[in-house]
């Protein structure tokens, strides 16, 4: 059996691997649609009046409830975040308790989840954290998270068994594979490696990647998916008291984790890859940055529904001006500053935008197409 690389053998409970607890059953397509009118016409007023009365702030999709809960609702929310949570509950992660779940599966329509409040504040928005504390702590809840064994084998997959999902896979979704060498071809093909144009202009970075794809297997194990700091609560002594947002969760490879986190450079990757794990991914990361360099950017925009073209739109705030050659995103110090609105500068055109699929924003966001420097630009 493959272990993960973080962290050691000996930092596992007796008994490793561990069995994993089994996940709930999905809801009926009735219970589905009940949940969702006592969410809607229900649970959104009386928030909108309990946030009014206590001027609680507001963020997009979130909804605040009296009794200690919380409703998730937008259009990139799916039951398997809710299963995720409360896997990962029995698991003995402090993670919010879903409660249930609400959708009618009209696109017009966001589904929703009912949830358990975790106490504290998320470290973004904290002032002095102790990071060692947080690093202690995060290292004794991924030590238990990759404890346990997959109920799907050898497979990549949601925690259903199902696809993907999360705010760095690609097309959104990401069919299920059989092994972790399936799982890299789906990049591949993704990439388009195969492509003349793409072996022109990235043949170094394709050259990186295959790289990575050629260390030996990894272990598959229980991902968060998505582990910045503003999904992580603490508590006033810096201590983790929970953490949220588990929409990316999934059996992945244990680097994922990791180099998911380092695809951003900032204080939070150095945290998590140079003060957490030691750099024990640093090949990962490295090759996952350069896998990110050749995601193809002829991938049907139709494919992210998120996304909004506005075309010689001038004026935005909060958002980072970028040109073709800024990216990849892991390049781009200002992205924790990104509000889901970007700007193409320059010769930008929609398959250049395209390459905004490999960050699949959880939330809407609009690309903003700016003729800046006198170009001449016109959309496809």
């Amino acid at each position: 059996m493959v272990g993960p690389l973080f962290p050691t053998s000996d930092a596992f409970p007796v008994g490793y691997p561990l069995r994993c607890p089994p996940a709930q059953q999905f809801s009926s397509p009735l219970r589905a649609k009940f949940w969702f009118y006592v969410h809607d016409w229900i649970l959104k007023p009386i928030s909108i009046y309990y946030s009014g009365y206590y001027r609680l702030p507001e963020s997009m999709g979130i909804y605040p409830l009296p009794f200690g809960l919380i409703l998730k609702s937008h259009e990139g929310v799916r039951e398997q975040e809710a299963v995720a949570m409360n896997l990962a509950r029995a698991m003995g992660i402090p993670a919010p308790r879903a409660l249930t779940y609400g959708s009618i599966n009209d696109p017009e329509t966001f589904p929703s989840i009912l949830m358990t409040r975790l106490p504290g504040k998320d470290i973004s928005s904290c002032d002095g954290v102790n990071l060692d504390v947080v690093c202690e702590d995060l290292i004794r809840i991924l030590t238990l998270m990759r404890a346990f064994s997959s109920p799907w084998g050898n497979m990549v997959c949601g925690v259903d068994g199902g696809p993907l999902s999360g705010p760095h896979v690609p097309n959104s979704l990401l069919p299920a594979t059989a092994n972790e060498a399936d799982f890299q071809q789906q990049f591949r093909d993704v990439a388009s490696f195969s492509s003349a144009r793409q072996q022109n202009k990235h043949k170094d970075s394709i050259a990186a990647t295959e790289e990575f794809f050629s260390l030996p297997p990894h272990a598959i194990v229980f991902t968060h998916g998505d582990l910045q700091w503003h999904n992580i609560m603490v508590t006033p002594d810096s201590h983790i008291s929970g953490i949220v947002d588990w929409e990316a969760a999934g059996w992945l490879p244990d680097y994922w984790e990791f180099s998911i986190l380092g695809l951003r450079k900032g204080p939070w990757n150095r945290v998590i890859n140079e003060g957490l794990t030691s750099n024990v991914y640093e090949k990962q990361v490295t090759g996952h940055r350069h896998l990110l360099r050749v995601i193809n950017r002829l991938l049907p925009l139709y494919a992210h529904p998120s996304i909004v073209i506005t075309a010689n739109m001038l004026t935005v705030s909060m958002c980072v001006a970028a040109s073709c050659d800024c990216w990849p995103i892991a390049e781009c110090q200002a992205l924790a500053l990104v509000h889901y609105m970007v700007v193409l500068e320059k010769d930008s055109s929609i398959n250049d935008a395209c390459c905004l699929l490999q960050l699949g924003f959880p939330f809407p966001f609009v690309v903003f197409f700016c003729p800046f420097r006198g170009s001449n630009f016109q959309p496809e």
